[in-house]
């Protein structure tokens, strides 16, 4: 799915996984100038993937609004 991000959000190159392995824990999004953002809470990339890219976009705007 992270080559589609950037399709899907404007400036997100890529997503930030826990170093766990097989994790689908996210913890923070890149941009294309590589500026990194940490969520405010990490996001779970479980279910469907609109579910959970729709959860990325809330804990977008809650991360950049705190």
């Amino acid at each position: 799915m992270q080559p589609h991000l950037r399709k899907c959000f404007d400036s997100i190159v890529k997503v930030e996984f826990s170093q766990e392995k097989n994790s689908q824990e996210i913890l923070g999004m890149w941009s294309a100038e590589g500026e990194y953002v940490g969520f405010s809470n990490p996001v779970y990339a479980q279910g469907p993937v609109e579910f959970w890219l729709g959860n990325i976009e809330k804990e977008m705007r809650k991360t950049l609004f705190d």
